[in-house]
């Protein structure tokens, strides 16, 4: 009997530390990008269009860790961030988002054209000041830690 009660102690632990859900579920939606302003969707040729500094996030749709970081970064952008957040969907920009290497982006540092600046991967930060990126980072993890979300 004594073990019976080890072993259920045990077990409910662990589905405690999972939250009672299963971990391979894909999160609630609580937020979704169609919530955002029409203002912050923008398309891939305007992202140096904006004065001052501001970041765009760049994601797809049929990206994991885009959908890991959507709740986040949605509820992020519509509370008021400091910083200007845009973003872009590739999906809906896809005929004109140039691809490169992820190990390359740093290459676009400093770029102050559009033809400059290709895409490495999704989920995308670029921070841009006055026309002019300054950095560009490329994972969810990242990401967070930038916008400490």
């Amino acid at each position: 009997m004594k073990m019976f009660f080890v072993s259920l102690s045990i077990l409910f632990s662990i589905s405690s530390c999972f939250g009672g859900e299963d971990i391979n579920s894909e999160r609630e939606i609580i937020y979704a990008y169609n919530q955002l302003s029409e203002e912050q969707r923008i398309n891939w040729d305007d992202i140096l269009s904006f004065d001052g500094y501001y970041h765009v996030y760049i994601y797809s749709l049929n990206c994991t860790y885009c959908k890991e970081l959507r709740n986040d970064i949605v509820c992020y952008a519509l509370n008021d961030p400091k910083t200007p957040i845009y973003f872009v969907c590739y999906e809906d920009n896809a005929d004109s988002i140039p691809l490169g290497d992820v190990d390359d982006v740093d290459l676009t540092i400093g770029a102050t054209n559009i033809d400059e600046i290709f895409l490495g991967a999704t989920p995308a930060l670029i921070g841009i000041d006055n026309h002019t990126v300054i950095f560009y980072v490329c994972g969810s993890n990242t990401i967070r830690e930038i916008l400490e979300i």
